[in-house]
Parts: C-alpha cells; structure tokens; sequence
C-alpha cells in the first residue's frame, strides 16, 4: 500500500493499514484504525461519519493533518 494510509472492505471484516504510520507521531496509527472501523457503519467520509468520528475521537482533525 503507497498511496494510502489504510483501507476496509466492510463485507470481508478486513482493514489494511500502511506500515509507515509507525513512523508517523502518536496517535495517527490510532487515528487511522478508528476511521477505517468506522467505515464498517457508513461508507462514505458524509455527516453522519464525520460526527461518528467526533464521538470517539474528538483530537481526529490533528492527527488528520499530521498525515497531509
């Protein structure tokens, strides 16, 4: 995986995360695990998911732009 950080198929049960977060500052591979986990619910990155993600991690925008 180069051009992601991570990725789900929400049929098979699987999530696949970069080996390069290790790498990146605390809190991003967290980050990243809780956003693919939250696509088992909602698919797209809409409303409802983005307020998903406040409910568990409200610090998400940080470690989001950590990975820009």
């Amino acid at each position: 995986m180069k051009t992601r950080w991570g990725s789900c198929n929400p049929k098979a049960g699987r999530i696949w995360l970069n080996l390069w977060l290790i790498q990146k500052p605390d809190g991003c591979l967290d980050y990243m695990l809780v956003h693919e986990m939250l696509h088992f619910f909602e698919r797209r990155h809409n409303e409802r998911f983005k307020a998903m993600l406040e409910d568990v991690m409200p610090e998400w925008r940080i470690y989001r732009d950590k990975l820009a």
